[in-house]
């Protein structure tokens, strides 16, 4: 059910690229490494998501997308990465944040 890799190690790797763009002095981001970031984040709040509707259908408590708020507040900050983001269908991902009463698929 989680795909390969299953404990979403990918957490570390953004939170890793979001730090090193706090100091945007020291270093210098790459656009790769921005798409690679705006990639992995988009993945996890849409996976988040699909977790919530899958829960949901269960019957139980829909806390993913609660769980990354900070990430996705502080994400959605970045004025780096706005442009990258809405370039790879931030819009999208959020509309599936805002819709939680839609069961996934409807």
């Amino acid at each position: 059910e989680g795909g390969p890799g299953g404990g979403g190690g990918g957490g570390d790797v953004l939170k890793q690229t979001l730090d090193a763009m706090k100091r945007p002095r020291k270093k210098e981001v790459s656009t790769r490494e921005k798409e690679e970031l705006v990639q992995e984040f988009l993945y996890q709040m849409d996976r988040a998501a699909a977790e919530d509707a899958r829960l949901r259908k269960a019957g139980a408590p829909a806390t993913r997308r609660l769980q990354r708020l900070d990430l996705m507040v502080v994400t959605l900050g970045k004025k780096t990465i706005q442009s990258t983001l809405l370039d790879f269908d931030l819009l999208g991902v959020v509309k599936k944040w805002l819709e939680p009463g839609a069961p996934e698929g409807e």
